[in-house]
């Protein structure tokens, strides 16, 4: 049995936002080497933000 669009697309947008995730990631890594400071702020700041989230936005 072939699946449900919708599963595919939801499989298909997991997979980009993966993509998105490994890409911001990876540049924030490059931040963080080149300026700790403001990259260490940054990067703070975002997971402070992925928790807050993860918290209200079931």
């Amino acid at each position: 049995m072939a699946k449900q669009p919708f599963q595919l697309a939801k499989i298909h947008l997991v997979a980009v936002v993966r993509r998105l995730a490994k890409g911001i990631l990876q540049q924030f890594s490059t931040i963080k080497r080149d300026y700790f400071g403001e990259g260490a702020i940054v990067w703070s700041l975002y997971h402070y933000a992925v928790a807050w989230m993860r918290q209200h936005l079931h």
